[in-house]
């Protein structure tokens, strides 16, 4: 057994306290692609434009990885970023205790697997020590035999050898899946990164009670998906029905919290750096933020709750998000909140002088997602986010 903490793996993933992605990652992207940059730039802004014409749409991603072009423009694009998943999940399951213990054997499941990004990040991360003592034993699954190419190739050129089975398989069909995604059971840890927002609702109903069954027994699953409508709703539902499908919610909601709204607004925004690819001696830039739904689930029952509550276990806990802008009333600024927590639905509005708020921005991750905690006359507030970690703001300026 490996043992981890926040504080090891945030030395790790990141650089002057900022998330990053390695060059040599970047550099491997760019050796494999095979596309003129002028085609792939072009490619790379018809994807934009279809995924942001999605941001508001109640149905799944219809698109095509077949063509190069499309595989070339997704990995310099998308790829890099994808990298993060596997290395912020670990981060946020390192504050509790209950996967501080890492197996000597680590058994992974990546569900739409494309070019690789969560592989790459796993790769990356489990290169260094501590880490370096347990081995990778990783199933890839993808129903696009071109991104599988495209991701042996990028495996190859970062960890050659590794140990990392690329399956094709159609997500869509328990026929098809079932037996394929039985070979490395249990996993300890699976990923579904950026696939259930192209698949249709009783299909991901389907697959995630499938994969509930194939986890071991501190096994989790973890979703990151692009923050759309789409998969608002679809994380809701998911939070509504999570013990139905035999698994708890560990990050981000509140145990036994049952949630009234249709759609979840709970996603994060992550920024990071992350070099320019190089195509055929031509810099492209590559996209530096994150905006995601993030949705831990695991067989035991524990929630990222328990840290918080143990830390202070008199505060009243909730991950929170601004609604509304700003209001400014002579020498005070007013900002409202809506808060998820244990025992309910929170709105807090925090008042501050104008004068205070460099205190504030010190003080206080201004990070959509993060979480609060408030004693009950609002003498203490702090807050916290897997990255900035705890921070104290005292203030008597919070009323409910």
């Amino acid at each position: 057994m490996v043992r981890i903490t926040p504080d090891l793996i945030k030395g790790l993933i990141t650089r002057n306290g900022n998330l990053y992605v390695p060059e040599y990652i970047c550099d491997a992207i760019g050796s494999c692609v095979v596309s003129d940059p002028v085609v792939v730039q072009k490619e790379g802004e018809r994807l934009k434009a279809l995924y942001e014409s999605y941001q508001t749409k109640l149905e799944p991603i219809k698109t095509s990885y077949l063509e190069d072009a499309t595989i070339d423009a997704y990995s310099i694009y998308y790829l890099p970023r994808n990298t993060l998943v596997p290395k912020l999940a670990l981060l946020v399951c390192a504050y509790h205790r209950t996967f501080q213990a890492l197996p000597n054997k680590l058994r992974v499941l990546d569900l739409g697997s494309g070019t690789g990004g969560v592989i790459l990040g796993l790769l990356d991360l489990f290169q260094n020590e501590p880490l370096s003592k347990i081995s990778l034993d990783i199933t890839a699954v993808d129903s696009s035999p071109g991104s599988l190419q495209r991701q042996r190739q990028l495996v190859n050129c970062v960890a050659p050898d590794s140990s990392v089975r690329c399956i094709e398989a159609d997500l869509t069909s328990p026929k098809d899946y079932r037996p394929k995604l039985s070979t490395g059971t249990p996993y300890d840890m699976v990923f579904a990164a950026n696939i259930l927002t192209e698949l249709e609702e009783p299909v991901i109903f389907i697959l995630l009670q499938d994969v509930a069954g194939l986890l071991s027994e501190n096994g989790l699953l973890i979703s990151v998906e692009s923050a759309r409508d789409y998969t608002g709703q679809q994380f809701s539902r998911i939070n509504k029905n999570a013990v139905g499908l035999g698994l708890n919610i560990y990050y981000p909601c509140p145990p036994q919290f049952s949630c009234q709204k249709p759609k979840c607004w709970m996603w994060r925004e992550d920024e990071f750096e992350c070099p320019d690819i190089s195509v055929s001696n031509e810099s492209v830039a590559t996209t530096t933020v994150q905006k995601a739904y993030w949705l831990i689930l695991c067989k035991q029952s524990c929630s990222v709750f328990d840290m918080l509550l143990e830390r202070n276990p008199t505060y009243t806990w909730g991950i929170k998000a601004h609604i509304g802008k700003e209001r400014t009333t002579e020498d005070k600024v007013e900002q409202e909140y809506e808060v998820c927590t244990p025992e309910g639905l929170r709105k807090l509005v925090h008042k501050r002088g104008k004068d205070q708020l460099f205190v504030l921005l010190e003080s206080e991750p201004h990070k959509r997602g993060s979480f609060i905690g408030w004693t009950a006359d609002f003498s203490v507030v702090e807050t916290w986010d897997p990255i900035s970690g705890f921070k104290v703001l005292k203030s008597k300026g919070h009323e409910t």
